[in-house]
């Protein structure tokens, strides 16, 4: 949930205002593409509350150096984020850019064995896993469970997840705190 902040941009919010993330779903899509191109770069951008056919999907987007994009929806939703109108994806793809094939497992994906084992089986070099998390102990449970599936399937696992204080305390207590 890269786009999390941009809560703040929104007046008088509550816990189901984060649907309203979507609407700079266009922006984040071109300011990645952009980047992407101009830097000649593959970018392996944070995840985004984005809605399609009236459902809401986590999905987490992989953007190449032309600018062009691949996703990843989500596929298994934390039990704590259900209230967010967040339905789950259903497939789970390997990728290539340049030599490497990679996978994507967002946050609460790392606790899920099954997930990496089937990235890895299919290839997968490296699993990229954006992550944002309520509490310091959330934090510590996919970091220490994306070690576990390094280990278990002998790939590379690189945890990114949302670090920073937002100050306000609305998203302090949606968790928007990483440690």
């Amino acid at each position: 949930m890269l786009t999390i902040g941009l809560l703040a941009t929104f007046p008088d919010q509550d816990a189901s205002s984060i649907i309203k993330i979507d609407e700079y779903t266009t922006q984040y899509k071109e300011l990645f593409s952009s980047i992407s191109r101009e830097r000649k770069q593959v970018i392996i951008a944070g995840s985004h509350l984005e809605c399609r056919e009236d459902e809401y999907f986590n999905i987490a987007y992989i953007f190449d150096k032309d600018g062009s994009y691949v996703e990843h929806k989500k596929t298994h939703i934390f039990p704590a984020a259900a209230n967010w109108q967040t339905s789950e994806g259903n497939t789970l793809e390997v990728y290539s850019i340049g030599p490497v094939k990679i996978g994507i497992a967002v946050c609460y994906e790392a606790e899920i064995p099954e997930i990496s084992r089937i990235l890895s089986v299919n290839g997968a070099n490296i699993i990229f896993c954006p992550s944002y998390t309520f509490t310091e102990a959330g934090f510590w449970r996919v970091r220490h469970c994306a070690h576990a599936r390094a280990i278990e399937n002998q790939v590379y696992f690189v945890h990114c997840p949302t670090v920073g204080e937002p100050g306000d305390p609305y998203l302090m207590d949606m968790g928007v705190q990483a440690y």
